[in-house]
Parts: structure tokens; C-alpha cells; sequence
């Protein structure tokens, strides 16, 4: 389904993801605000969101002061469900901005070092649900509760981040501010705008949907405990 920009988001929202990126990111603020308007009027000027993604492809990751290195991943089947479910819940979103991110090591250390010390329940709960909605509205919903989780988590601007390497600075700060005003545009009306674009496209995000069904079966069916995730640090 293709996104028109100009149907998506207004300038009052496209704002607001401003500010959100230099709250995110302060290193950019001088820029950002300096250039305010012309990057409101670029990003509305743009046919599809698809055009701004331009397509690309994805799968370094790069942030300063945190050694990558120095992370080891689990191995207990129910943590990495958990990362590969949140992995595959996010590049969905992006995929319906037509940008594809690619899976290895280096995003799960990221997206594991961003979760390991939190309380998952929440998040696991909302799995369980997508895996047991039938049709393609109850589980573009039951994605919608995992994508609010995942937001609260941080692992959204994870992945914003691990995005940048690639692309020029104005080119990355144009795509966040599209993505950043796309999703908070659908919580704010409550969803419907997602439901309906991605409800078109989720029964065939095979990858989504076996994450899902491997993390619920790993962590539910054999009773392993959330409570206890702790970072693996050598």
C-alpha cells in the first residue's frame, strides 16, 4: 500500500517529530531548528514515503560509547525471541515506509542491551495476543500494542539509530522525522490509520508472524521467567 505524505501527516505533527529527534538526539538540534521549515517543506513536498526511504537497505549499526563488543547474546530461546520479535515488529513499520532493514548480531546486541534490564511482561502479553488474532485487522491491532511497547522500550529510536550509517545527515534527519510523525500520528488517532495500512500487508510478514509464534511458544509454553533478564556482559 502506498503512503501518500501530504494524506499521512501535517505540519503540526511533522513539528512535533522535530522535537522529538532533537530530544533524541541534541546533537542535531542547531541544525534541525535552523532549518525547521525547509525540512517540513521538503519531507511535505515528497510524493510518497516510500520516496523519501528511497528504498535503501540497512544493516549497520554505530552509537557512540556503547562497545558492542563487550555484549554477549543470550541463549536462552525465550531472549532471543524476544529480540527477534522486537527486531521484526520495527522493520515491518519501515517496511511500510518501503525501507527494508536487514537482521545480524550487531542490531540484536543493541536491541538486547536496550531491553535486558527491564521488565518484559508487558511486551510478552501483547505477543501472545498477536499470535492468537485470526484476521488480518486483529493482528495489525495486536501489532499496534506490541509497537507501543517497543516505543516505551526505546527500541524504535534503536533502530532509527542503527539506520544512519550510509546516509547523509539531512537524508537520515528527513526519513526520522517522517517515521517519528508516521507512528506518533498513529497512536494520537488511535490507531486506525495503521490498522488500515498495514492490515493489507501483515498475513503475508512471514518473518513477524514465526517470531512471534517461536517467542510465545519458548517463553509461555515452557514457563521460562522474564523476571530475571539481565545484561550479558563479559
Amino acid at each position: 500500500m502506498t503512503l501518500t505524505v501530504q494524506q499521512t501527516f501535517d505540519r503540526n505533527e511533522l513539528n512535533a517529530a522535530i522535537n522529538q529527534i532533537i530530544s533524541w538526539f541534541p546533537e542535531y538540534s542547531d541544525e534541525v531548528n535552523q532549518k525547521r521549515e525547509q525540512l517540513i517543506d521538503e519531507i511535505l513536498a515528497t510524493p510518497t514515503l516510500q520516496d523519501i526511504a528511497e528504498q535503501k537497505e540497512f544493516s549497520n549499526y554505530s552509537e557512540d560509547g556503547l562497545l558492542l563488543d563487550s555484549i554477549k547474546l543470550p541463549t536462552n530461546p525465550c531472549q532471543q525471541g524476544i529480540i527477534k520479535v522486537s527486531f521484526n515488529a520495527i522493520a515491518f513499520v519501515f517496511s511500510l515506509l518501503g525501507l527494508k532493514i536487514s537482521f545480524n548480531d550487531t542490531i540484536a546486541k543493541i536491541i538486547w542491551y536496550r531491553i535486558s534490564n527491564l521488565n518484559l511482561n508487558q511486551l510478552l502479553d501483547a505477543i501472545q495476543k498477536f499470535t492468537e488474532a485470526k484476521t488480518a485487522i486483529q493482528k495489525a491491532t495486536a501489532l499496534l500494542a506490541i509497537l507501543a511497547e517497543l516505543m516505551a522500550l526505546g527500541i524504535f529510536k534503536a533502530i532509527v539509530i542503527a539506520i544512519k550509517d550510509g546516509m547523509s545527515a539531512w537524508g537520515w534527519i528527513k526519513l526520522v522525522a517522517s517515521a517519528t510523525a508516521l507512528v506518533t500520528s498513529w497512536f494520537v488517532t488511535g490507531g486506525a490509520a495503521f490498522i488500515v495500512s498495514a492490515a493489507s500487508s501483515i498475513l503475508s510478514a512471514v518473518e513477524l508472524i514465526e517470531s512471534t509464534i517461536q517467542a510465545v511458544a519458548a517463553c509461555i509454553n515452557n514457563k521460562c521467567s522474564l523476571t530475571s533478564l539481565q545484561p550479558y556482559l563479559e
